[in-house]
Formats: C-alpha cells, structure tokens, sequence
C-alpha cells in the first residue's frame, strides 16, 4: 500500500515538473467575453479561494508551524506549501513569493482578512487583466504562449496587440 501511494506522488510530481502550463492556462480556457462567466470565474477566483486558501495555509498551516519553528521558517515552509498546492512548476517561483507576502502580512496583521483581501486582489486583477485582453479580441491563448521561460507575460508584445 505505501508502494503505491509513493509512486501515485511521483506520477504526479513528474506531471508537476514536466507541466509547462500556468493556473492562469486553466482559467484563461474557460473565459469568454460573456459577462456571466466571467462573474462566476471571479466570484471564485477573487472571492471563494481567497476565503479557503488563506484559512489553510496561514489559518491552520503557518499558525500551527509557529508552535514548532520559528515564524520566518513557517512562514516559508507555508508559502512552499501554497505554491505546491497550485500543481504548476511554471508559477511555483511567483506563488511562493506571493504566499511569503501573504504570511508575513498573516503575522504583522494578526488578521487573517488581511491576506484574504492582498490573496483577492491579486486574483481578481489578474481575471480582470485576461477578460479585458479577451473582450479587446486578444487571442488569451497566443498571448499565454509567447510567454518567455521565466513564466513572465511578454507585456510589450501585448501593448502591440492593445494599442492601434
């Protein structure tokens, strides 16, 4: 039984590794220029996962590594943590830093709205980025291709596309 659970864990960390898609591939898919699916996709994106994400990685994790290492230690351990659960190599370096910034406003506030609201922000920004590139008649895919190795949007290709 522990055989098959290590090796349904590596499966999936190979997927992890060799995976050159981004969570924003994954929504950037579902998003048209409806207005009903882009309610949705923010009411869950800047919304609900805010909501559940930071109640289980600074509300339970960090809160309860706390008690066992220092809190720099579980503050990175935690953000480790919050990057892995997003099952993409590609944006492990940004969601790690981003959840550094969350736990670290986590335990500056001692207020755990206060990363909710830094962790909606950033969501709802970037959907409200792809709808408006969707709605200018942007190709999303296209653009989420010509992204560089690094993971980062090739912005002035994308000032092309926008500006006449």
């Amino acid at each position: 039984m522990l055989f098959k659970v290590h090796l349904i864990q590596a499966v999936c960390m190979q997927d992890l590794v060799t995976d050159k898609r981004g969570t924003v591939d994954g929504v950037a898919q579902m998003l048209n220029v409806d207005l009903g699916t882009f309610a949705s996709l923010f009411s869950v994106t800047a919304i609900l996962a805010p909501l559940l994400e930071e109640t289980v990685f600074r509300g339970f994790l960090l809160t309860s590594l706390t008690k066992f290492m220092p809190t720099w230690a579980a503050v990175l351990i935690s953000s480790l943590g919050f990057g892995l659960a997003h099952a993409s190599a590609r944006d492990l370096p940004q969601l790690a830093a981003l959840g550094t910034l969350l736990g670290f406003s986590y335990v500056r506030s001692r207020n755990l709205l206060t990363p909710m609201l830094i962790h909606g922000a950033w969501n709802g920004t970037v959907l409200v980025a792809l709808f408006t590139l969707a709605s200018s008649g942007v190709d999303l895919q296209e653009v989420l291709s010509a992204q560089s190795g690094s993971g980062a949007v090739d912005f002035v290709r994308v000032q092309q596309w926008l500006l006449p």
